[in-house]
């Protein structure tokens, strides 16, 4: 009465395929999902061992060694469907059998990485597909030492996921929290990647990223050979590594294939971008609008001079653009990439020129603006760069209430905020490198 149940159950897939095939003179049934099963592919290769066994005189117990067949019960039949494998019910066996069938291909292909730009590494970036993705580590990473502990979260629609580490670089400590995190939230539905970054100790209300997510293999292995632990999630093409530091949003593992000169000129820049990024705004109208004395007489006269005709106060000249360059940023990762640099590019430009000409804001403010966006995007990790974009506008409130001074008690503040930040018990300020006689 159950298996009645079952299989009815099972009709309402709608993909769903129930058909007769023999093996080992048997009438079997054969259960799959034709979405998921290349069914002609694994009947040929079930009656290859079939063929096999009778040569062999083979029993049906030898067979179901042959498929690595696992018995399961009428209650797992819908869960084993969905999860891709085949089943198969012999007349005489009161359980189910089921094996990894041969599974249709529609995973892409490996390619370049669409969201974060490689001048000089490899140019291979994850796919959805955990399995590749694990295979493209161990490409990178080949030691013994890399550990890789497979997890199922989820009740009832479950999803793959995996810890990845270097034994004898990652602190113990280290891995045993992240893990035991892991199975805490084994039983949350993690349709998306926030509820693991929620796990992984990500606060809600932190635009910081304590857990960095990289596209990148190579990248992924520099942070392995750091001490840090990665977790993969299937259908995800990113890495997130555990703990996220400050230094993500300075430091490329591509940086170390240039001279230490080049690397170290490549970081201070980003340092300095990243101060530009968060201060440039603030600074305008606290220079503007609440302490022009401190300008000399002619740079605060060529301003005012610039200024002119501008009919509203410098906080809304400011928060004008910068809106306008949010929904340009915006536009920019929604539209065609054949189109997108075109339109954004255009729209720019003829946006900038006929604000200026309407007198809605300042040539200077064009100026600061485009500073400023160049500079968040010269910070690395596009979490990263999105956090600066929020802290900016609580600093820029601060000094248009409390002028230069309020600027850098906001700085002030954010540097203690980020200071007390820590992630696994491992301060978001700590400096992690690769160590003398790594696996690198």
């Amino acid at each position: 009465m159950s298996d009645t149940i079952s299989l009815a159950s099972l009709e309402k897939l709608g993909d769903f395929q129930k058909q007769s095939i023999r093996l080992l003179e048997h009438d079997v049934c054969f259960l799959f999902l034709h979405t998921l099963v290349d069914a002609h592919q694994t009947k040929q290769q079930l009656f290859t061992w079939s063929a096999e066994a009778v040569t062999r005189a083979w029993d049906v117990e030898m067979l179901l060694v042959r498929i690595e067949g696992e018995a399961i019960s009428s209650d797992q039949l819908t869960a084993a469907l969905v999860n891709g494998m085949a089943i198969l019910q012999f007349p005489d066996r009161a359980q189910y059998i089921q094996f990894v069938p041969i599974r249709k291909k529609f995973d892409r292909s490996i390619t370049e990485s669409q969201t974060q730009s490689v001048v000089q590494g490899a140019q291979n970036s994850f796919t959805e597909d955990l399995n590749t993705n694990i295979a493209l580590l161990r490409k990178q990473s080949v030691t013994p030492e890399l550990i890789y502990r497979p997890v199922t979260l989820g009740t009832h629609s479950k999803r793959s996921a995996a810890m990845l580490y270097l034994e004898g670089t990652a602190n113990p400590e280290l891995v045993d929290q992240v893990w035991q995190a892991i199975q805490k939230g084994a039983k949350l539905k993690h349709h998306t990647s926030q509820s693991m970054l929620k796990t992984l100790q990500q606060k809600w209300w932190n635009p910081f990223p304590t857990v960095y997510s990289t596209e990148l293999p190579h990248e992924a292995t520099h942070l392995l050979q750091e001490g840090r632990v990665l977790v993969f999630l299937d259908q995800y093409p990113m890495a997130m590594a555990a703990p996220g530091l400050l230094q993500d949003a300075f430091g490329l593992a591509e940086d170390r294939n240039y001279p230490s000169i080049i690397t170290y000129f490549f970081r201070i820049f980003r340092v300095i971008a990243f101060i530009i990024a968060i201060t440039a705004p603030s600074l305008y109208v606290a220079l503007i609008a609440v302490n022009p004395e401190v300008l000399r007489i002619q740079l605060a006269l060529s301003i005012a001079q610039s200024r002119e005709g501008v009919p509203y106060p410098a906080l809304v000249e400011v928060l004008l653009m910068m809106l306008v360059m949010e929904l340009v940023m915006e536009a920019s990762v929604r539209l065609p990439k054949s189109i997108g640099p075109t339109v954004t590019m255009v729209g720019g430009i003829v946006l900038g020129q006929a604000v200026v000409q309407a007198q809605l804001v300042s040539n200077l403010l064009i100026i600061v603006i485009s500073a400023m966006t160049i500079a968040n995007f010269s910070i690395i990790g596009y979490q990263n760069a999105v956090a600066v974009r929020l802290v900016k506008y609580a600093l820029l409130i601060i000094t248009t209430i409390y002028g230069l001074i309020g600027m850098i008690v906001g700085v002030a503040w954010c540097i203690a905020f980020i200071s007390g930040m820590t992630t696994f018990g491992i301060p978001y300020l700590s400096i992690m490198k690769v160590k003398e006689g790594s696996h690198e």
